[in-house]
């Protein structure tokens, strides 16, 4: 979902700024920082309460102002095995003999946001929270999913808190907000052989020039991940390496290729010795394994978009999993949007998943996902 950016609105008046456009001499850093750091404590059915809206959606509260956003989603599930699970599925533990049917509908994916920013000395302080109520069994259902904050000046940008690893893709740029590359993927697990999970961390990203990123980050659990991003009118491209102080290592390359202004098709792989677990649906740690991904997605008329993912994790000899595959096809069609205020899509697809471990054994598990999902505020 895309943030309302402060700095790029069109002046009327060459002698009257937007507040969010002029620094605050009144004042200082430390109050700035510390206002930031509590307006993104309000919850967002508070914040759409506040009288200073400056835009459908947005909240001006002095020089800081607040997005608010979220979903509300159903998701009805059926799978041929039960797993045990809630609606986002454990694809490396499926069942490796037949049980009966499972059937689930939950709202538990429903998604809370709120994105913030004010002007700060000569950049811009961004923070961002996301939260859902997909916590683990015996846990209180709210789940944090990322709380980060990101300073950006000229070329430069830092970022800390819990956010995307750099190992998960983006369709375009750097961003652990938005343009991920699983967005049409129903279930809230993903897909195999995607990449990275949200960890705490400390980003550093640099605009070297036009078209080009680089980043590095340090991760919890001692991981460092380096990664370049070059984006071209109708190609994506990621190289990415990481290492860990277990002596763990790997490197991976994505590329999101759009073949026409209706249809991309993406890729990445990744190679590692001992951080097998960094992909959706990994192999166990301190072995060799290897991951892949391809996908194709087709924009048509109408607001509908078709999609279709192959994923593999393969991982050497041990006593855990030999192969995690999946395949998945499926589609998202926006059913009709109020205004700027919200829009209302259906998505559904078809997954094949099987997995086979060293000792021989090996299991197979069909599922089907359907989703209801009302967004607010509608996308641009």
């Amino acid at each position: 979902m895309r943030a309302h950016i402060p700095g790029n609105r069109k002046r009327t008046n060459p002698h009257c700024e937007p507040v969010c456009a002029r620094p605050q001499r009144s004042s200082s850093a430390s109050c700035r920082l510390a206002a930031l750091i509590v307006a993104l404590s309000i919850t967002p059915l508070r914040s759409f309460c506040q009288p200073n809206s400056v835009a459908p959606g947005s909240i001006s509260l002095g020089p800081i102002l607040l997005k608010p956003s979220g979903f509300v989603e159903v998701i009805g599930v059926i799978r041929s095995n039960n797993t045990g699970e809630n609606v986002s599925t454990d694809f490396a533990s499926i069942p490796l003999t037949d049980t009966q049917q499972d059937w689930l509908i939950s709202a538990r994916h429903s998604r809370v946001m709120l994105h913030g920013e004010t002007i700060l000395f000569s950049g811009t302080l961004t923070g961002y929270f996301e939260g859902d109520f997909l916590s683990p069994a015996g846990s209180p259902p709210w789940r944090l999913r990322q709380a980060w904050g990101e300073y950006r000046q000229g070329k430069w940008r830092v970022l800390g808190g819990q956010a995307w690893s750099l190992l998960r893709a983006n369709q375009k740029g750097i961003s652990s907000e938005r343009d991920l590359i699983d967005i049409d993927v129903v279930d809230p697990a993903y897909h195999v052989g995607l990449l990275g999970d949200r960890k705490r961390q400390i980003q550093v990203i640099r605009e070297v020039r036009p078209g080009w990123l680089i980043a590095g980050s340090y991760e919890e659990g001692g991981q460092i991940v380096a990664k370049a991003v070059h984006d071209r009118k109708r190609l994506h491209f990621e190289a990415m390496a990481l290492g860990r102080r277990d002596g763990a290592w790997g490197t991976s390359a994505a590329a999101v290729i759009h073949v026409s202004q209706r249809g991309s098709i993406l890729t990445q792989q990744f190679v590692t010795d001992g951080a097998g677990k960094e992909a959706v649906g990994g192999g166990p740690a301190g072995v060799r394994s290897y991951a892949t991904i391809q996908g194709a997605e087709a924009r048509l008329p109408h607001g509908t978009i078709v999609f279709g993912y192959g994923g593999l994790v393969y991982s050497a000899r041990s006593e855990g999993n030999r192969i995690v595959a999946e395949w998945t096809a499926g589609a998202k069609k926006r059913l009709f949007r109020w205004s700027a205020a919200g829009e209302a899509t259906m998505a559904a697809h078809f997954s094949h998943v099987e997995r086979a471990v060293w000792s021989g054994r090996k299991g197979n598990l069909d599922y089907f996902m359907i989703s209801l999902r009302f967004t607010i505020p509608a996308p641009p």
